[in-house]
């Protein structure tokens, strides 16, 4: 499925990049503290197609909800807001740059019709005062070429 060769892809753009793969990008509270700083995962969300299927064509398309998870350790007091904003920012940063690497990535256009920012959400999680560490999810609507087979 081509949805596969767009999510490897994005690893790859993210790995090489120096992030980690997170083993649960859908719960990344859950992650180990050794992927937690400088974490990153694609969790599937929901797909969906206007289309039906037809024995003229050999693909369908199906728009389809990633979600890019970036998870950082906020380094200094996380009490102090000026410390908050700053690794907010920097952590938003780095989703929306990764936006713009798959926008322009080649391979990916292969496969890819279009895609559009969908929404983001901001969590903070452990520590004692829950704010050590945070995950920000920026979600995207990918139109995907799927080839019909099987049928």
């Amino acid at each position: 499925m081509n949805i596969d060769n767009v999510i490897t892809e994005i690893e790859s753009i993210a790995t090489n990049g120096g992030k980690l793969l997170l083993p649960n990008p859908y719960e990344p509270e859950l992650n180990s503290d050794m992927f937690i700083d400088k974490g990153f995962g694609v969790n599937v969300g929901a797909g969906s197609s206007d289309e039906g299927f037809s024995y003229k064509q050999p693909f369908y398309m199906v728009n389809r909800e990633l979600g890019l998870v970036f998870t950082a350790k906020i380094i200094g007091n996380p009490q102090s807001s000026a410390i908050i904003k700053q690794a907010e920012q920097s952590i938003r940063q780095q989703a929306f740059d990764l936006f713009k690497e798959i926008y322009n990535n080649t391979t990916i256009a292969k496969f890819v019709t279009s895609l559009s920012f969908s929404s983001d959400e901001l969590i903070f999680f452990g520590g004692d005062n829950g704010y050590e560490n945070m995950a920000f999810t920026l979600n995207v609507n990918f139109l995907i070429r799927e080839a019909v087979t099987g049928c």
